[in-house]
């Protein structure tokens, strides 16, 4: 029986979810030939999150048919470790996509204090605040020498939401308190999809 064999790959990754993805988006740009594999299956929006389906509470909240089954990524219960019971923990995907496939496009940066929370506890409140024996130390970068990074994944990713500090000037509509971004979001903010807030917002809205 003849074997087909396809020609090396320069890179083989394992698994084309989120960190996978990011992986290959930078060998391919480095010229690299690259070839995935994932267990999960191919979806496509089109067949299988049309609009006709894609408010199938059914189907995606309590089913949960996006997301990976726990007794495939968990330990089966002759092992002493048992298998996560609880959806809500570490809800990962399952096709080519990972979590990316049914993530709601949100991803917030940690703010410039985050970085270096010795050097700025010491500066706004002094030694005093420091509890003897707490360990705190800055992370060794800082906002400013990541930011360009964070635009660049937020691109590659469609992050949504409203900047409130571009090139060091407040936005109205953002968060005048977050680290100043070199560009505004690539896509918008989110609307208001839960029920019961729209509910409350139009009776609101009609003064009822």
């Amino acid at each position: 029986m003849a074997i087909n064999k396809r020609p090396k790959a320069d890179a083989v990754i394992v698994g084309l979810g989120w960190c996978g993805l990011l992986m290959a988006e930078e060998l391919t740009r480095a010229g690299l030939n690259v070839v995935a594999i994932e267990r999960g299956p191919w979806v496509e929006t089109s067949v299988d999150f049309p609009p006709s389906v894609d408010t199938d509470e059914l189907g995606w909240d309590t089913r949960r048919s996006l997301l990976l089954p726990p007794a495939v990524e968990r330990n089966n219960r002759g092992q002493r470790a048992l298998p996560t019971r609880d959806w809500n923990f570490n809800e990962m995907g399952y096709s080519v996509g990972g979590s990316g496939t049914h993530w709601a496009g949100m991803a917030w940066r940690f703010s410039p204090f985050d970085f270096q929370l010795y050097s700025q506890t010491m500066k706004c409140y002094g030694a005093k605040q420091i509890a003897d024996g707490l360990i705190m130390q800055d992370w060794g970068v800082t906002y400013d020498g990541l930011e360009t990074h964070y635009d660049r994944f937020e691109r590659i990713a469609g992050v949504s939401g409203k900047a409130g500090v571009i090139d060091g000037k407040v936005v109205e509509g953002g968060n005048p308190f977050e680290g100043s971004r070199s560009s505004e979001y690539p896509l918008p903010a989110l609307k208001v999809s839960d029920p019961i807030s729209t509910s409350i917002q139009q009776h609101s809205e009609r003064g009822a």
